[in-house]
């Protein structure tokens, strides 16, 4: 009986935990694309620390005002040509209701400098973690992206 009521209170104890985890029901979570525009093809396959540049575009479907705070990036797997740096990057982007925002930043890696290498041309997949906040509350959207290396006309 001991271990049923353990197991109840740590079940208990972990939903709490994770409750903030679920988005605010009252607002709808916003479309988010994320693109590299900037990444080692165009900086001549640099070698080490690096930064690449990332272009974001979210569309606010609530009928509110919704506040970017940060992003949170991080590495899913090894694959590609280069591996981001985990890291937080702090925001004051405001999208208005029904509105779009679209911007660039800069966000730090590492890369071995192999433009032959057998990964050089894979995709760079990254874990991004969008903080906002609102009149409803503070929220979160959670996203995979599969970054290309190939060639960009601009």
């Amino acid at each position: 009986m001991k271990h049923i009521v353990v197991a109840l209170a740590c079940f208990a104890a972990l939903s709490c935990a994770s409750s903030d985890a679920t988005p605010n029901a009252n607002v709808p979570l916003p479309d988010f694309q994320f693109t590299q525009l900037i990444g080692l093809q165009e900086q001549n396959w640099p070698t080490g620390q690096l930064e690449v540049q990332y272009g974001v575009r979210i569309q606010n479907r609530a009928n509110e005002i919704i506040r970017l705070q940060q992003i949170e990036l991080a590495p899913v797997g090894d694959e590609g040509p280069y591996t981001i740096v985990r890291q937080r990057y702090a925001f004051t982007q405001e999208i208005g209701a029904g509105g779009t925002a679209e911007f660039a930043f800069w966000a730090k890696a590492h890369s071995e400098g192999e433009r032959y290498a057998i990964n050089a041309q894979a995709p760079v997949s990254v874990r991004a973690v969008a903080y906002f906040d609102s009149a409803s509350g503070p929220f979160r959207k959670v996203f995979t992206a599969h970054l290309s290396q190939a060639a960009r006309t601009r």
